[in-house]
């Protein structure tokens, strides 16, 4: 039965394997791999244990040779504990919490599980788990040892007895290193797990945020839907940020979980141009969303239509862009025209993948609003 995270992930999994593969065969060594991941660029949410399973053992099967997979699953009650340390005794490996009421899990590894320096063993302190939710992120960074702090929040909230530990890899501690430990760690942050805060091993954050980066993210998002080009009335949504927009993904009236992608995220917001073709995503409320125009929108469809599909040999327009959603392009507004896409890329200096993502939401990019049709007198 095809697995729904498989099919949605594997044009990027088979690539990043075989590349993973490769890199073994030359050099022998796990420790050698690069880090891939270089943050949390998807969205985050719950999974049945039953679910959670299934994308173990799809990744297990896709990993192949690289590790040795061997699944054990250990209720955190008091007598699942108890089995779990008579079973793992002088073990370490890699482990999986696995929240039953949040449907979220964590992804670590162990030189020791349980023992006076085992790591689960620490998971049971309570003094560590509430100073671990009272800690600064600064302070988080500077103290390796330190437990997750979502996953402590939630195992004080709602006890042990709700969580399970899932063990995909386990070794004798005599014969585990820690530089190879954490490279197979790395390998399992493709299971995109929800409670570690970056899919980079060893660090807490993937990229370090300015304040004013941290106030974008942080900022109030409101969302409108928007159907025949007029915005449904009562639609508005108001979403706590982006980053809890990207994690938690956004819910139409009918109930329906739309993930949400970072970069298209911000290519709408850019551009004003409408988020799975149906929300108008803003930074503010609208004042009267009555009165809303969807000239950008207009652009945009107009924009599609010009389109030379499966062929970059057609010219690209360059405008200087404009920050009002309802703005009117004119011949004023126009840089430059180029003959080919190509072109448009070396003159600019873009990168072709996120140039042909701006382009298709008529977002700015390099700080010129590229269009594959011309906007000007189109109003």
């Amino acid at each position: 039965m095809p697995i729904p995270y498989i099919q949605q992930h594997m044009i990027i999994l088979y690539p990043l394997i075989t590349t993973l593969r490769n890199i073994v065969r030359k050099t022998g060594d796990l420790t050698q791999l690069p880090l891939y991941l270089q943050g949390t660029l998807f969205p985050k949410y719950p999974l049945l244990l039953s679910s959670l399973i299934a994308r173990i053992r799809c990744l297990s099967k896709l990993l192949g040779s690289l590790v040795q997979v061997t699944v054990k699953v250990y209720p955190m009650t008091p007598e699942g504990k108890l089995r779990c340390q008579t079973d793992l005794k002088d073990k370490g490996g890699i482990y999986i919490w696995y929240c039953h009421v949040t449907g979220w899990f964590y992804v670590g590894s162990a030189k020791v599980f349980w023992g006076t320096v085992g790591r689960l063993s620490r998971y049971f302190s309570p003094s560590r788990l509430a100073a671990a939710t009272e800690m600064s992120t600064k302070e988080i960074k500077a103290s390796p040892s330190t437990v997750n702090r979502a996953l402590a929040a939630d195992l004080l909230r709602f006890g042990h007895s709700s969580f399970s530990v899932i063990f995909v890899h386990i070794e004798s501690t005599v014969s585990l290193s820690v530089p190879a430990l954490r490279a197979i760690e790395q390998l399992w942050m493709l299971l995109l797990p929800t409670y570690n805060a970056t899919l980079i091993v060893g660090k807490y954050y993937a990229v370090p945020m300015t304040e004013a980066q941290r106030q974008v993210t942080a900022s109030t998002l409101y969302s409108y839907e928007v159907v025949n080009g007029v915005i449904v009335p009562g639609s508005m949504q108001v979403h706590p940020g982006v980053k809890w927009l990207i994690q938690n993904g956004l819910t139409t009236a009918a109930g329906v979980l739309l993930m949400v992608n970072p970069n298209s995220l911000y290519a709408c917001l850019n551009s004003g141009t409408l988020f799975y073709e149906r929300y108008l995503i803003l930074r503010e409320p609208l004042v009267s969303p009555e009165a809303w125009v969807a000239s950008r929108l207009v652009q945009a469809q107009f924009s599609q239509v010009g389109r030379h599909e499966g062929t970059a040999q057609h010219p690209v327009w360059c405008y200087t862009p404009n920050a009002d959603p309802n703005h009117v392009y004119t011949e004023a507004d126009l840089l430059n025209v180029y003959s080919t896409v190509a072109e448009a890329i070396t003159a600019l200096g873009a990168t072709q993948a996120p140039f042909q993502l701006h382009r298709r939401y008529l977002a700015p990019y390099k700080k010129v609003l590229s269009s594959d049709a011309p906007l000007h007198g189109q109003g």
